[in-house]
């Protein structure tokens, strides 16, 4: 097992505890998301996911915009 992937599971499962930081859940939450709808993606699909998440790290905005669209700039 990786370090990066020991330490992602290591979060994920003190984000079950009381008292665990905000981070620790955000973990355990993707974690479950994860073990729940990967499985029935493809491929190129999963391979997207992993953009995705990249993509969010570097640039949160823009990939919250490419999800919801630019909602931000318009003028009501």
């Amino acid at each position: 097992m990786s370090v990066a992937l020991s330490h992602f599971l290591g979060l994920a499962l003190r984000g079950r505890l009381r008292g665990c930081s905000g981070g620790c859940k955000r973990a355990a939450e993707i974690a479950d998301a994860v073990v729940e709808c990967v499985p029935g993606l493809d491929h190129l699909a999963r391979d997207g996911l992993r953009e995705f998440i990249n993509l969010t790290s570097n640039a949160p905005g823009t990939a919250r915009d490419l999800l919801h669209g630019d909602k931000g700039d318009d003028c009501v």
